[in-house]
């Protein structure tokens, strides 16, 4: 197998591309983070960044494997490795893991809906007026 400057240089194209959208996806999801967490008041912003600070963790590390995972994939493209068997124990593992994670999963997402629902609820009750005790 002899190495040309053409899969030398698509590689390099390849990198520089997968670093440029992760810089996309984090500074992106940074200023989203920042957005959502100015819109709060004052009494529960604590708490409330502590939450957003904790899903941007996951959604970014979720991003982060995915981007790597299509780079590396495509690296090896590049320089003729076959990437189906890749995908075949990738897909295999997967299957896996998602069956033994059912119960990290659900409980996730039941955190996520418990998490949408109290902060609506803070929401709507730090907007309603005070009422004067009779």
């Amino acid at each position: 197998m002899t190495i040309s400057w053409e899969q030398v240089a698509q590689s390099g194209i390849v990198i520089l591309l997968g670093l440029a959208v992760w810089w996309l996806v984090v500074r992106q999801g940074k200023r989203a983070v920042e957005r959502v967490a100015s819109n709060t008041d004052s009494a529960h912003a604590g708490e409330y960044r502590q939450r957003i600070d904790t899903l941007w963790a996951l959604v970014r590390r979720i991003a982060q494997l995915v981007l790597w995972l299509v780079v590396l994939l495509t690296l090896a493209l590049i320089w003729g490795v076959p990437a189906t068997p890749f995908l075949a124990v990738g897909t295999t593992i997967g299957v896996a893991v998602g069956f033994g994670a059912q119960s990290v999963v659900s409980d996730v997402i039941a955190g996520f809906l418990s998490y949408r629902n109290t902060s609506s609820i803070l929401a709507t009750s730090s907007a309603l007026p005070e009422c004067p005790a009779r």
